[in-house]
């Protein structure tokens, strides 16, 4: 699991002590502002940040965004909406907590407006300045021509390094201008619409001093804190028996996950869970399949694997997490023997796992169908790629699942039951395979 919620190449931009400037651009509602706030939050270990709202009242800002309350302290907020409304103070309601400091920053030129800025960070060590937005000063400063807009941003941008500022301009357009070539750095943020789901990615387009390693990152804005992913990890384990999980009711078992279950209300015995995975997922989904696996065990069931080279690179995964007195719950069977296979079982009521790999199994199919219709009482799992039919197994399923990768991060979405966007975070904190999903909304 990851600590930061910040690409690694944006805290390496801001490591120095130089001045610099940064430029975050992207359509309203890409989350520009909390990409800020988190900046702030993450970097501004020593109070040294000053954000200046030109857009949003700041009271309005712990309402939004009361996590800030105990990371920005009021006096680091600066009202620059140019608003006439009276100022709150301590005492007028809990949306006025934490923002009695609050001091509006009035300014009708350029130099007015420098001035108020070295004015409130001359003393800071190291000082961020967030504009949000740039174009608001722009309009208030009265620079409307593009030629005098740009000499505006040159003086702008001069005066940050002169200064030894690091100032984030926070812009709402999302075409090239002369700023993007001004800037040291340069962050588009944005959201797009994939199968009817929200999915959200940051572009690192420059950072100047910075090596960028991974040009694009996918993100969320869950909870109102902004949070990259990184590429997806397998993770190493030291390896721990967890206590299985129980079945979540009568008709459902559990997925070994927590936070899998808490999405999917886990797997319905008697029918078909199917993971689709995307061409360029490999087997990063067997972290899910281990997890079923593992709690099946755990719970003293047998487990039915549908292809022998399979269960030989399975082995070596889930053994050391479950008791020794397991490992022979597990089979490894051809499609043909593996209804004779259940029925030598002894206890014929115990609920059994199946897992069927259908990249695999093409002229089988009917097989399966078979043993599904024989077996309500236990659980089916399966696995395929994307663009791959599954004939007559299609009325069996149950739940379906499709597994993407999106900027690197492994991404898990339910087209039955039908959810959102999730990240699958590998947590490997216990020793045992597990994951955290986390919503891109």
């Amino acid at each position: 699991m990851q600590n930061s919620f910040i690409p690694p190449e944006i805290r390496k931009f801001f490591e120095d002590e130089n001045g610099k400037t940064i430029l975050i651009k992207g359509e309203p509602g890409t989350g520009k502002s909390i990409l800020a706030l988190t900046l702030l939050k993450e970097i501004c270990t020593r109070g040294n940040g000053i954000y200046l709202s030109t857009r949003i009242d700041p009271d309005m800002i712990y309402e939004l965004f009361p996590w800030i309350c105990d990371e920005i302290p009021a006096q680091n907020i600066v009202d620059a909406t140019q608003s006439e409304r009276p100022t709150k103070s301590a005492g007028m309601g809990p949306s006025a907590i934490g923002t009695s400091g609050i001091k509006p920053l009035k300014y009708t030129d350029v130099p007015e407006f420098l001035k108020a800025v070295y004015t409130r960070t001359e003393k800071l060590e190291n000082p961020i300045v967030v504009i949000d937005s740039w174009d608001a000063v722009v309009s208030h400063t009265g620079f409307y021509k593009p030629e005098d807009r740009e000499r505006l941003e040159h003086n702008m941008c001069d005066f940050a390094r002169k200064a030894k500022l690091k100032v984030i301009f926070i812009a709402e357009y999302t075409e090239q201008r002369p700023l993007d070539y001004l800037v040291d750095g340069v962050i588009f943020t944005e959201h797009r619409t994939e199968e009817e789901r929200r999915v959200r990615e940051l572009t690192l387009g420059k950072l100047r001093g910075a090596k960028i390693k991974q040009p694009r990152y996918l993100y969320t804005l869950n909870e109102g804190i902004f949070k990259y992913f990184k590429n997806f990890e397998s993770g190493s384990l030291n390896p721990a028996i967890s206590d299985p999980i129980p079945d979540l009711s009568e008709r459902r078992v559990s997925t070994g996950m927590e936070s899998l279950d808490e999405v999917t209300g886990g797997y319905e015995k008697g029918s078909l869970t199917l993971f689709e995975t995307g061409n360029c997922v490999m087997w990063e989904h067997q972290w899910l399949i281990y997890a079923t696996i593992i709690n099946f065990l755990n719970l003293g069931r047998d487990v039915i694997l549908s292809d022998g080279v399979t269960f030989d690179l399975l082995r070596d995964k889930i053994f050391p997490f479950t008791h020794d007195s397991f490992h022979s719950n597990i089979k490894g069977v051809d499609i043909p023997h593996m209804n004779d296979t259940r029925r030598e079982m002894d206890d014929k009521n115990k609920t059994v796992l199946w897992f069927f790999d259908l990249d695999k199994i093409e002229e089988e199919r009917k097989e399966i169908e078979l043993i599904i219709s024989s077996w309500r009482g236990d659980a089916f799992l399966a696995v395929v790629k994307e663009g791959k039919t599954i004939g007559d197994l299609d009325h069996f399923v149950g739940s379906f699942f499709k597994i993407k990768m999106y900027s690197g991060a492994l991404c898990i979405y339910g087209e039955a039951p039908r959810t959102e966007i999730y990240t699958l975070e590998n947590d490997v904190s216990r020793g045992f395979p597990s994951s955290i999903l986390t919503p891109i909304v």
